[in-house]
């Protein structure tokens, strides 16, 4: 965990994305999820993963192509959704947005930086 200008970097091991499309009581839209694993591993830890409930967010996710995404919008923010201990040494952490388009590429990238509204992972 490191402290930033404009917040708390947490290091995550593992990181999945997906973004099945659905059918909802106002039509179909796509489902952007985000499964990261992260070590538990301190006080510190626990307490910036904690610091996410509540926070309207925007993610800008690498894969291993180098491909970029914007994952959530200002209208659809990602949220997170999910927190499960995975053994003694792990977290499993889990955002979700539900958005009309699928998400959006873009060129640049920058994991699990925080201002004061929106926290882009």
């Amino acid at each position: 965990v490191s402290q930033s200008r404009y917040g708390v970097s947490i290091p995550f091991v593992n990181g999945m994305y997906s973004e099945p499309l659905e059918t909802t009581e106002h039509g179909k839209a796509f489902r952007g999820t985000i499964d990261i694993e992260v070590p538990r591993d301190s006080t510190e830890q626990t307490i910036a993963i904690n610091s996410y409930r509540g926070k309207k967010l925007i993610a800008l996710i690498k894969d291993k192509n180098g491909t970029c995404k914007v994952i959530g919008t200002l209208k659809q923010p990602l949220k997170l959704v999910g927190i499960n201990k995975e053994s003694t040494n792990t977290w499993q952490v889990q955002f979700s947005t539900l958005t009309p388009a699928p998400s959006y590429y873009t060129d640049g990238i920058s994991l699990f930086t925080v201002n004061s509204q929106f926290v882009t992972l």
